[in-house]
C-alpha cells in the first residue's frame, strides 16, 4: 500500500502532463497558459501521492515497532515463566 501512493501520484503526473500536451497540439502553439493547467494537475497529483506516502510510512514504522515489541516481550515472558501450557 505504501509503494501504491507514490505510484498514484506519478500517474497523476503523467495524465497531467498529457493533458498539457493535448493543449499544445490542439492550440497548435506552445503558450505557458495552455500547459500550465496540465502542469498544475500534474504537480498536484504528485505531492498528494508522496504526502500519502509519508503518512503511511510513518503508521507502517509505528505498527512494525509495536509489534517487534510485543514479540521481545513474549520471549521474555516465555523465558521466565515457561511455557502458559506446561505444568511446572
Amino acid at each position: 500500500c505504501i509503494a501504491l501512493a507514490p505510484m498514484l501520484g506519478f500517474m497523476g503526473t503523467v495524465i497531467g502532463m498529457i493533458g498539457a500536451f493535448d493543449a499544445i497540439e490542439a492550440a497548435g502553439d506552445i503558450s505557458p497558459s495552455l500547459v500550465a493547467g496540465g502542469i498544475k494537475v500534474a504537480l498536484l497529483t504528485t505531492v498528494f501521492g508522496l504526502i500519502v506516502a509519508m503518512i503511511l510510512q510513518v503508521f507502517y514504522n509505528y505498527i512494525i515497532a509495536k509489534v517487534d515489541s510485543l514479540e521481545r516481550y513474549g520471549k521474555r515472558f516465555h523465558h521466565v515463566h515457561g511455557h502458559p501450557c506446561k505444568k511446572r
